[in-house]
């Protein structure tokens, strides 16, 4: 077999195996944080962007390539984006601390937010030229491309505390997700503030993904629902499987969309919707005695 030249190996180490690395670690870390969303709510059709952040990001997205706060350049849309949603966690969860909201107080506040930011983002891009909307558009639909080295370290950084965290934890997710926050507080376990920290920590490590790659759906939700109906809700069995179903379905994904069209590329946020709209009806169709698994 030939030694691979010089181009190939640049290839390979700038193009081919960062998009492949930046697959796994975005689907786990979204698949993890799927998990944890829907555990400490008590809602198995929450998701890590069920606090509005997808919308908060694309309106941090839609404001860098518009106004160019931090420079022109990709790296004020991924700033901006990070920021804005940073204050969008600050509000869903300062909100629901300080007012002692329960899971569902909290996912209405983020559905407000969410209507909230999405609508100045359509207002945004009403006031955009063709290039900045093109560009605004492009961000929303999610994509493996250019994501750098540096930029996939802070991705494992911030998955693996945050799988270290969450397993530490997982003895509250079962409390929590089987017998609600009653069952969780006569057990010792204090549920609010399990909330409140873990949803920060989901935040957080969701605002990274999305400043990173745009908006990626439904592997938050799907891949903990494949997860339970493979090995059942112990979280201890539950977040890893979590982490490798997200992680196999955003790079099965991926290669659908490098290939399908091939050498057009689908932007990985298009596949996964395609993907994940019919598996995530199955789920809901399939559902027995409120639950679905």
């Amino acid at each position: 077999m030939e030694p691979i030249t010089h181009t190939q190996e640049v290839i390979l180490t700038t193009l081919r195996l960062p998009r492949v690395v930046t697959a796994l670690l975005v689907g786990g870390a979204l698949g993890l944080c799927g998990t944890v969303m829907q555990s400490t709510t008590g809602n198995v059709m929450a998701s890590p962007f069920t606090t509005g952040i997808s919308s908060a990001a694309g309106l941090g997205a839609a404001i860098g390539i518009l106004f160019h706060p931090f420079g022109v350049g990709e790296q004020s849309v991924i700033l901006c984006a990070f920021s804005v949603a940073l204050v969008n966690a600050g509000v869903v969860y300062g909100l629901t601390a300080a007012k002692r909201l329960n899971a569902g107080g909290m996912i209405l506040v983020g559905v407000a937010l969410n209507f909230l930011f999405g609508s100045a983002n359509s207002l945004l891009q009403y006031a955009a030229s063709e290039d900045q909307l093109a560009q605004i558009v492009h961000w929303s639909f999610g994509s493996l491309t250019g994501v750098t080295w540096p930029q996939i370290f802070i991705l494992t950084l911030c998955l693996l505390i945050a799988f270290a965290v969450f397993m530490r934890l997982a003895w509250s997710f079962n409390l929590m997700a089987s017998g609600g926050d009653e069952s969780a507080r006569a057990l010792g376990v204090n549920a609010g503030a399990v909330r409140v920290g873990g949803g920060v920590l989901v935040t957080l490590v969701a605002a990274v993904t999305i400043s990173f790659v745009g908006v990626i759906g439904f592997v938050g939700i799907v891949a903990p629902h494949v997860a339970r109906m493979l090995i059942g809700s112990e979280h201890r069995c539950l977040l890893p499987a979590s982490v490798l179903i997200g992680a196999l379905l955003v790079l099965a994904a991926d290669s659908i969309g490098r290939t399908i069209l091939s050498p057009t590329v689908l932007p990985v946020g298009i596949v996964l919707s395609v993907i994940g709209a019919p598996l995530f009806l199955y789920l809901i169709l399939s559902q027995r005695r409120g639950r679905v698994y």
